[in-house]
């Protein structure tokens, strides 16, 4: 009897005692590096997804991609004999995705479709082929976004990829024509009615002059979700500079044209996170007197153009129709006039 009561009492005291709950797992948060490897590990899948789409087919079974430090180098990526794939982890963590997308492709180019480099040019000035090499950096440029971006995949895998019809744009200066055009705001700074800040610029001898190392934003709204078109002449006194403008987006951020030395035009757009992305050419600018800017957004394009002289175009970005413009100097003033607003029909 004593020996089941004692029974009874270590069932009571411990096998009806409930179980503690399980611990719960320690989530470790994933790295910079993890969060790395698992982009390359999607973007080579997209790789092979667009191969597919276009009847692309090649043994792959992977390709070793490591990240190291090769700025010391001037590189971006590398793809090494064997096969494997090396990319700088400290650009790779500043550079935007779209052009995270291009460098893996261009590397992925070199290593699994065995492409060397191409550094031909278009009319437009960028180059034919996302496999340029960066020693001709300086020669093109490659916007890899947008309407684009499909010619530069296709080409990735076909090299006889016909030249895009965006490479010879037909949309001139003399393509919208004062009948195609209503003038909403005009601004020849015969005085200062537009109240521009005085602290920045003066308005005098019909001009509005802006001090050196300055930027001001300019007074006026352009309409809402409308094809438009902002006009101005401008001149820079300091002849080893260019012009430098910026067009604002509604995310906060900008998108900057600057004409350098009548060589070089250096775009900094937001997607961009800071790198300008470049083209070569004769734009036609000219130091020290006016040159006529004009920028369009038409259809959901935007046209760049200099002295009527179309220069790039792009797709469009959210501009902020409350402040659109500002206008920029570089060390030495620079003056503006004429300045007008459009809305394009």
């Amino acid at each position: 009897m004593k020996n089941a009561l004692l029974f009874s009492l270590i069932c009571v005291l411990f096998a009806c005692a409930e179980k503690p709950p399980p611990a719960a797992p320690v989530e470790v948060p994933l790295t910079r590096l993890d969060i790395a490897y698992r982009e390359v590990d999607s973007l080579t899948k997209v790789f092979i997804a667009e191969a597919a789409s276009r009847n692309k087919t090649f043994s792959f079974t992977g390709t070793n991609v490591r990240f190291d430090n090769l700025s010391s180098i001037g590189f971006f990526g590398y793809c090494n004999s064997d096969g494997s794939i090396q990319l700088d982890s400290t650009s790779w963590y500043v550079i935007s995705p779209a052009m995270r997308e291009m460098l893996l492709f261009h590397e992925l180019g070199h290593c699994i479709l065995k492409r060397g480099h191409q550094n031909r040019v278009l009319n437009s000035g960028d180059f034919f082929s996302l496999m340029f090499s960066g020693d001709a950096a300086q020669n093109g440029g490659t916007y890899y976004f947008g309407f684009r971006r499909k010619h530069y995949v296709d080409e990735l895998f076909n090299p006889q990829a016909p030249i895009p019809d965006w490479a010879d744009s037909k949309m001139t200066y003399d393509a919208v024509t004062t009948q195609d055009k209503k003038l909403v705001f005009k601004d020849t700074f015969a005085d200062n009615k537009n109240q521009w800040p005085n602290s920045q610029a003066t308005v005098e001898d019909d001009v509005l002059k802006l001090k050196g190392g300055t930027k001001i934003n300019c007074p006026k709204e352009v309409p809402k979700d409308a094809n438009f078109e902002i006009e101005m002449e401008c001149m820079n006194l300091d002849s080893g500079q260019g012009l430098n403008f910026i067009w604002s987006n509604k995310a906060g951020d900008i998108q900057t044209f600057t004409d350098f030395n009548n060589k070089i035009h250096h775009f900094v757009f937001p997607f961009l996170r800071g790198y300008p992305f470049m083209i070569s050419g004769s734009f036609g600018l000219n130091a020290r007197v006016f040159n006529k800017i004009t920028f369009r957004q038409i259809n959901n394009i935007c046209y760049y153009y200099i002295n009527e002289k179309l220069v790039y175009s792009f797709d469009a970005l959210p501009i902020d129709n409350r402040r659109p413009l500002w206008l920029m100097s570089n060390n030495e003033p620079a003056h503006y006039d004429n300045l007008a607003y459009y809305i394009i029909n």
